[in-house]
């Protein structure tokens, strides 16, 4: 009786698990029009603080190349995190105004015109 009881236990709990998997799955990520006013580039590594042993292994390296932008949030809009998701445009809602304007966008190079970027803001769970 009592391992009946654990496995019907099981079963209920990792039903609810998998609907609130497949419904967070559907939260769309934020595209985030910013337009820079101030550029510096920025490299971000940990390598300084790393042991001599532990800098053999790639998987402890991190290393993103970008910039640090100093902008202002020109427009926000929902989009797909990925070309396979079936994005439930209900559940978007719209960022609340960042209280900072400075931002690190990997892979961005600074130019001397003021440009308008526009770059996606992912959805990370737990």
């Amino acid at each position: 009786m009592h391992n009946l009881i654990l496995i019907s236990l099981f079963f209920y709990i990792s039903d609810t698990n998998a609907k609130f998997a497949s419904w967070v799955a559907n939260i769309p990520c934020d595209k985030i029009s910013l337009k820079v006013e101030k550029c510096t580039p920025k490299l971000i590594s940990n390598k300084k603080n790393l042991k001599s042993n532990q800098l053999k292994n790639v998987n402890l390296i991190l290393e993103m190349r970008g910039a640090m932008i100093k902008a202002r949030v020109v427009r926000s809009e929902a989009m797909k995190c990925h070309e396979k998701q079936k994005m439930d445009l209900k559940l978007w809602k719209k960022p609340p105004k960042y209280k900072y304007n400075d931002f690190f966008v990997e892979g961005y190079k600074c130019s001397s015109k003021k440009d308008v970027i526009q770059v996606m803001k992912l959805k990370y769970f737990c």
